[in-house]
């Protein structure tokens, strides 16, 4: 067998192993559990992929306790922000409309150009009146591109 060949087992063989170990995870705690174990690092570094992973377990109720670091996840391009939006969209949507600023604001305070447009794309999917506040919160934004992306799109809509 070539190095090659002996790499490609032994990943077959981890990832087996991980199966059986996660299986095992989901076998012997409940969902209760689960949040309270992931919580604390949810979407962290090494941690983000697996903790999305287990958040694709939980019920649409449960995922309402992720819904900042979902937030956060999906406006970051990243290899798991579409994994992040689809569970944030799994979230009750009357729920989402009526908290979701208050989950955006910390996101808000460091964001550039491109985590806005994220937000923007999120916010319009769930409802135009959010995507109208949130751009008219970013016409006065210190940030000149955030700025000047609020207006652009403003007058677009306007034509």
């Amino acid at each position: 067998m070539t190095d090659k060949e002996q790499l490609w087992q032994e990943t077959v063989e981890a990832f087996n192993h991980y199966r059986l170990l996660r299986n095992k995870f989901f076998q012997q705690t409940t969902p209760e559990e689960r949040i309270r174990i992931i919580i604390p690092v949810f979407g962290w570094g090494s941690y983000r992929e697996i903790t999305l992973e287990v958040a694709k377990t939980l019920t649409p109720e449960e995922l309402k306790q992720f819904c900042g670091s979902l937030l956060s996840i999906s406006t970051h391009i990243n290899a798991n922000f579409e994994t992040a939006r689809e569970l944030l969209f799994q979230i009750p949507s009357d729920w989402l409309a009526q908290n979701v600023e208050v989950y955006t604001q910390p996101i808000l305070e460091t964001a550039d150009a491109e985590q806005y447009q994220m937000l923007l794309g999120i916010y319009r999917s769930i409802s135009q009146e959010l995507e109208l506040n949130l751009l008219q919160w970013g016409t006065n934004h210190n940030d000149f591109e955030i700025r000047t992306l609020a207006q652009d799109i403003l007058a677009e809509m306007d034509k």
